[in-house]
């Protein structure tokens, strides 16, 4: 317990031991909120916002509280950021913020519970921000997957030029943030994001020896994170190729087509009501029968009918 207590340190006990809560709740609640009602859907996505809305001010509190510079810790982190864009995907349903927040702010939101800010190494273990920090990407992450389960959305290459510009445009309008801040001494030290470089977190940090430009370093960290969304829209480009090659041997064995068939049955996941029924699917071929003579002589019969062939010749 003292070592929980002490310090903060980055993959230290006590961050060791958020983490692995951090991916309890969120694995765990997925499961258990991923099949709901659309009314429960709904409801559980307005608490989860609201949560991370309270715990954005809760953790600002507590940075005042532990004597940090408020200009330089307004809540316009990453993972306060991350959590606004939650409320307003929220707020709105649009596909697009949606598809962002799977393919952005989930990764960052991952991204933050392993490496934390530089600034929490100067604060103790169990505290108000730090707690609040854990707790709201946890939520980001949870929200971000749920909302792409619950409204079952396809991806695209598209989508991922689309969420990344959107992505750049933010960093844009927080750099200027940043240089505001400090040319009008708002915040002396203003470095939302890791825009102005220095030691932002173990990442900027290491981007710094390597890259002198601060911005330069962080659009190395954009490229990354597009590496990171291609591995995220796999699964799903993945599943979209089996139900396209699946539709299309559904579509020949409908037509007949015996190779299809076969590929159908091995397949194992065919519906063997169709293949039974296509198996008797013959083509009609007509079938003269001649009526015969009533003892009278006077009536003779004949007509034709369409029939299946019952036997295949072999």
């Amino acid at each position: 317990m003292q070592n929980l207590c002490a310090m903060f340190k980055m993959f230290g006990l006590a961050h060791i031991v958020y983490l692995l809560v951090s991916i309890a709740i969120v694995v765990g609640l997925y499961f258990l909120m991923r099949n709901m009602e659309e009314k429960m859907q709904k409801l559980i996505g307005i608490i989860l916002v609201a949560a991370a809305g309270l715990l954005i001010i809760l953790e600002f509190v507590g940075r005042i509280m532990a004597g940090l510079d408020v200009g330089d810790n307004l809540p316009l982190a990453p993972w306060d950021m991350m959590a606004y864009i939650a409320i307003f995907v929220q707020i709105t349903k649009r596909e697009n913020w949606i598809k962002f927040g799977y393919l952005i702010t989930v990764p960052i939101s991952v991204l933050a519970l392993f490496i934390t800010p530089s600034v929490f190494g100067t604060i103790g273990s169990v505290t108000l921000p730090i707690l609040c920090y854990f707790l709201i990407n946890s939520i980001v992450i949870l929200h971000g997957l749920l909302c792409i389960k619950w409204a079952d959305i396809e991806f695209s290459k598209k989508d991922i030029l689309i969420s990344s510009m959107n992505y750049v445009i933010i960093l844009a309008a927080i750099h200027i943030i940043n240089v505001i801040f400090r040319f009008t001494g708002i915040g002396k030290h203003a470095n939302y994001f890791g825009t102005m470089g220095e030691d932002y977190d173990v990442m900027d940090g290491l981007l710094s020896k390597w890259i002198p430009v601060p911005f330069l370093q962080i659009i190395v960290m954009v490229a990354v994170l597009v590496g990171i969304e291609f591995l995220l829209v796999l699964p799903f480009a993945y599943h979209s190729s089996k139900e396209a090659d699946r539709a299309h041997i559904e579509e020949l064995v409908a037509l007949g087509n015996l190779k299809a068939q076969q590929e159908y049955r091995k397949s194992g996941k065919g519906s063997q009501v169709l293949i039974r029924g296509e198996q008797k699917a013959k083509p009609v071929v007509p079938k003269n029968t001649a009526g015969s003579m009533s003892k009278d002589g006077f009536v003779s019969v004949s007509k034709q009918v369409n029939v299946n062939n019952e036997h295949r010749d072999h």
